[in-house]
């Protein structure tokens, strides 16, 4: 009998252990990843409001625009990366629901074994109670200590057989349990499924209207060709100013890699030394709510096709009435107008230069000591109702890539 209920106890605990150890892994490694695709969500429901701002601020235009263009492919990425992010949550669903039922099958398997063990036992129990064998069973022993121990056994047995009632009881509701919350996986998994299906029909509006607004600007190539030779006549202008500007201020002073102003408020740019080289990736955004209309380097237009266009650094596409903020603490260099480029101003990091240009208005003047972070100006908006920042950074005379410097 004490083989019979070493042998139930271990089988309880081990299913017990099954459930445990079953829910706190995977639980775990579930957990994190859930929290990962929630933080990505929340980030990414944020830019889609920031991009639908944008993309609703263009469509005051009479007319399709390129930077209509640019704001409405900005829209379908970030609508492409939630369809992504629902599609990584369906899969982690399915995980969990498959680790809920490898642990309801072996709970299942176990409550069926305790099952036939008590089948067995009741079958003895009701022999023992036959009062002739049990009389049987009682004079049949050969000295009064081996009829304490039969006694005494079969009062065990009876024990066992209530204890044998009782763990199936728990392995029942720990079943149940289980059962329960697999089938609230299924109905969160379905409305998932519901969302994905609604933000699928999302994308498909925006790629239709994606397909039009191509068509409709592509009729117009004549348009954008010269739009684009301006662009680069533009680009040469301010590139000139900016080299004669970079050698007038290497003629007056040796290069340094240290700031001329003091650092402030760096909990909150995270940068981590006073130079501008040591913080590559950590520059805080020039603007707050923006996307990267215009990359650094040669590029492809978004309309006409096999033309490229070059860019000496970011556009960075924002709403109407947008402040322009310094990235790293430095000292104002230049503050002139040009023709396309309206406003521009430059600042002096040592031997690198920050060039903020297409700026409306500007709150700083030649000479003066900034701070990172300090609001240097507003962006101008176009009579085609064009928000765009050109954002330049310059080492020497060697032209960078900002988003490289840009925290990520």
């Amino acid at each position: 009998m004490q083989v019979v209920s070493i042998r139930v106890n271990k089988l309880l605990i081990g299913s017990l252990l099954l459930v445990i150890l079953g829910t706190c892994f995977f639980g775990y490694a579930q957990k994190n990843s859930r929290s990962k695709l929630d933080r990505e969500r929340k980030e990414i429901k944020k830019k889609i409001r920031e991009a639908n701002k944008l993309l609703s601020a263009t469509q005051t235009q009479k007319k399709a625009s390129e930077s209509q263009l640019r704001a409405l492919n900005q829209r379908i990425y970030t609508q492409e990366k939630y369809l992504k992010n629902l599609q990584s949550e369906v899969q982690l669903i399915n995980h969990e629901m498959e680790d809920m039922e490898d642990i309801i099958y072996a709970l299942q398997r176990d409550v069926d074994s305790l099952k036939n063990e008590y089948s067995n036992m009741v079958y003895t129990t009701y022999k023992a109670n036959n009062a002739f064998s049990q009389l049987s069973y009682f004079f049949a022993s050969e000295s009064y200590n081996q009829l304490t121990m039969r006694i005494k056994y079969l009062e065990q047995f009876r024990n066992a057989r209530k204890a044998q009632v009782t763990k199936i009881s728990q392995l029942k509701a720990y079943l149940v349990e289980r059962e329960v919350k697999l089938q609230g996986k299924l109905n969160e998994k379905n409305e998932t499924l519901k969302s994905l299906e609604g933000q699928r029909q999302e994308l498909a509006q925006l790629q239709t209207k994606q397909k039009s607004m191509v068509s409709e600007l592509s009729s117009r190539e004549g348009e954008f060709r010269n739009k684009i030779k301006k662009y680069q006549r533009e680009q040469e202008k301010l590139d000139k100013l900016i080299r004669d500007m970079i050698i007038a201020e290497t003629k007056k002073s040796k290069p340094s890699n240290n700031s001329s102003s003091k650092l402030v408020n760096r909990k909150e740019v995270a940068l981590i030394s006073k130079t501008f080289a040591a913080n590559k990736g950590r520059l805080p955004w020039p603007i707050t709510r923006c996307f990267i209309a215009r990359r650094f380097g040669k590029r492809p237009h978004p309309v006409l096709e096999n033309i490229y266009v070059m860019n000496n650094g970011l556009g960075l596409q924002c709403t109407k009435g947008s402040e322009v903020k310094a990235v790293f603490d430095g000292e104002v260099t230049t503050v002139a107008t040009i023709p396309g480029m309206n406003k521009i101003v430059m600042v002096k990091h040592g031997e690198f230069f920050t060039v903020y240009a297409k700026l409306e208005s500007v709150y700083v003047s030649t000479g003066d000591k900034i701070s990172a972070k300090k609001v240097i100006g507003q962006v101008q908006t176009t009579n085609g109702n064009e928000t765009e920042l050109e954002f330049q950074i310059w080492k020497n005379k060697e032209k960078l890539d900002p988003e490289k410097w840009l925290a990520r």
